[in-house]
């Protein structure tokens, strides 16, 4: 099979993450990471799921569930369309950027988002981006 690399690095500068892609990485993962980051671009990069042992703890109350489209409807569409951009390419850090700015406008929505992208579901941001927009 094909040998899959992920880049980690301690950068303090933080390369562009396209820099560090063209150097021959196929992702990259920026440190202080959780181990959950890693987990996660290994399943990225290897189409690979992971059956968790213990999952009624997270079943209890999904993060950022009580996040709606309407919600995200409010913002303004600038930084609706930033939050696109980062989600679409999966940069947690941008992304929590992004929501840093318009937390004080919006805090139960920053909250929110920030509960998804912490728990790796950059996915459902977006399926809530397509809904606003739907």
């Amino acid at each position: 099979g094909e040998v899959k690399i992920v880049a980690i690095t301690a950068s303090v500068l933080e390369e562009p993450r396209e820099f560090i892609l063209a150097a021959g990485n196929d992702d990259v993962v920026f440190k202080p990471f959780r181990d959950q980051e890693i987990f996660e671009a290994m399943a990225r990069e290897l189409g690979v799921g992971y059956l968790y042992r213990d999952q009624s703890e997270a079943a209890v109350m999904p993060e950022g569930s009580e996040l709606s489209a309407e919600m995200l409807a409010e913002l303004p569409p600038g930084l609706l369309q930033e939050l696109r951009q980062t989600t679409l390419a999966l940069d947690r850090e941008a992304t929590l950027e992004v929501i840093e700015r318009f937390e004080e406008d919006a805090p139960e929505t920053a909250a929110g988002l920030r509960a998804l992208v912490q728990s790796f579901q950059m996915g459902r941001i977006r399926e809530l981006l397509g809904e606003m927009e739907g």
